[in-house]
């Protein structure tokens, strides 16, 4: 694509639209190339604020929310495949103070033993929320 010389020379006062598009289709390109980019989309925690890595963290609102959510499909009662039952603050407590949650999630995916299996690693918030609230004793807040 050839493009007209006029596009190369400076703006006159008879071409600012032209220099006014060309600036912006300059700045548009500039900005695709090269803008911010996310590359994954980590949450923020429930109702958009950021992870605080200092807060409490309760076993009724933090760590029940996210078994059911990223665990308790294979891992609750019910499932035939549950090799742990997370479904009880009792066996999640358990396992937790006997650091095999923490091994399980901490592993890198390529380990046969990540979990969760076939799933997207938990996030630092999340895994950050499991380790305080192994650490205070895993109570049943």
């Amino acid at each position: 694509m050839v493009l007209p010389r006029s596009l190369f020379e400076p703006p006159t006062l008879g071409r600012p639209l032209k220099a006014l598009a060309l600036a912006l289709a300059c700045a548009w390109f500039t900005l695709g190339e090269t803008g911010c980019q996310y590359d994954v989309l980590q949450p923020e925690g429930e109702g958009g604020s950021a992870c605080d890595s200092t807060a409490a963290v309760s076993y009724a609102q933090d760590i029940a929310p996210l078994l059911d959510l990223r665990c308790n499909g294979c891992h609750s009662g019910g499932a035939p495949s549950a090799a742990l039952d997370l479904a009880t603050h009792e066996t999640v407590a358990l396992y937790a103070t006997a650091g095999i949650l923490d091994q399980r999630v901490s592993l890198p995916e390529s380990d046969p033993l990540f979990m969760p299996k076939n799933g997207a690693p938990l996030d630092e918030c999340d895994l950050g929320k499991l380790q305080r609230w192994t650490d205070n004793g895993a109570p049943n807040n």
